[in-house]
């Protein structure tokens, strides 16, 4: 049995694998697209993904690593880190980039193939380890909190800000930004990336803009600065 089919069922694995999956497939719909547009709506869906996925693994995994597995733990939490710093500075470039530049798809594909590497490390290793530590009831306690956690996450990343994984030091950025960049809205479909001044943009039937919230319906903050 390979290591990522030890990942428990409902459990903290299986709701990291379903991001890594999800960012796979926008890639790979960057890749097909036939279109700029396509391409930068794909571009800004992988973006957005990316940004959500990465601030709820350093908020809930990587301390939860640290708690569970002592030394072993931080020192696989440290090296995770590092691997988001990394991939923070090229998002950081691409973020700076418009979609039809020529360089664009070769800074893309660096980002993307950092990234399949350590979705790779963290599916067939780190998360087989950890959810091997923990209870069953732990690891849905985990997906939980870091599902709600990726409702309140910035939309982009700045190398600047190194996370360490303690709520503090992830927030600390969030703190030096003043209450206008702020903004609130509710969905009742998949919200598709930002940009600063825009509503989502359309694809394949994702929602165009913020609907009126519906009853017990999630709230969704939405950080308009880099983080």
């Amino acid at each position: 049995m390979s290591s990522s089919a030890q990942i428990q069922s409902g459990g903290i694995g299986e709701a990291i694998k379903r991001d890594h999956d999800e960012l796979r497939e926008y890639y790979n719909n960057y890749r097909n697209a036939s279109t700029e547009q396509e391409k930068s709506q794909w571009s800004n869906q992988f973006r957005w993904e990316l940004a959500r996925h990465s601030a709820g693994e350093e908020l809930i995994l990587y301390t939860a690593f640290e708690k569970h597995l002592g030394a072993e733990g931080k020192r696989i939490a440290d090296e995770d880190r590092a691997e988001h710093q990394a991939a923070k500075e090229i998002l950081y470039n691409l973020e700076k980039q418009n979609v039809a530049d020529s360089e664009y798809s070769t800074t893309f594909k660096k980002l993307y193939d950092d990234l399949e590497s350590h979705m790779r490390g963290e599916e067939q290793n780190d998360l087989p380890k950890f959810e091997a530590a923990i209870s069953r009831e732990e690891s849905t306690r985990l997906a939980k909190s870091f599902a709600t956690t990726k409702n309140f996450v910035p939309t982009r990343a700045h190398p600047s800000i190194s996370d360490k994984g303690g709520l503090f030091e992830t927030a600390a950025g969030l703190a030096a930004v003043s209450l206008p960049s702020f903004r609130v809205y509710d969905y009742d479909c998949t919200p598709t990336p930002f940009n600063l001044d825009r509503h989502p943009s359309t694809s394949s039937g994702i929602c165009s803009r913020p609907s009126r919230r519906k009853l017990n319906q999630p709230v969704i903050v939405v950080w308009m600065k880099y983080f």
